[in-house]
């Protein structure tokens, strides 16, 4: 299985209720690519509207996700996807130093999707940050 075809696998479509599935999920997703390891964790912290997970389940299932993962972001990653999860915010410096941390690792969208959304960013400080390290990759 690909990225693209892993992505449509989850998308809208993650087994938030189902513990083992989800694991097995990660698990699969680090078999593809670093990428799509963090798209399993953009898709637990932004669960789509009619997902019944409850925060404390998202967060658990970040948990899941951190034990799962060995990647120099996981941590920070894992503490920025709890807070996104539980509906909190970080401050837009806080993202823009998230997404320079996230710029080196070319690619991973999921995870400067994450350092995007958990931020407040009515001024689009933090988008125009996120559009120059995509455009960085693009090159």
């Amino acid at each position: 299985m690909n990225e693209v075809e892993f992505s449509e696998l989850i998308d809208c479509k993650f087994p938030y209720d189902d513990i083992p599935a989800s694991e097995a999920l990660v698990v699969q997703a680090k078999s593809i690519s670093e990428s799509a390891t963090f798209m399993v964790l953009e898709e637990i912290c932004r669960p789509p509207r009619d997902a019944s997970a409850s925060k404390e389940a998202l967060v658990g299932l970040v948990e899941t996700w951190r034990r799962n993962v060995d990647h120099p972001l996981a941590n920070i990653m894992a503490s920025t996807a709890r807070a996104v999860a539980s509906g909190s915010s970080c401050s837009v410096p806080e993202a823009i130093a998230l997404m320079e941390q996230i710029a080196p690792y070319r690619g991973l969208y999921s995870a400067l999707n994450i350092a995007s959304f958990c931020c407040d960013d009515v001024e689009g400080v933090a988008e125009t940050q996120a559009d120059l390290v995509r455009a960085l990759w693009e090159r």
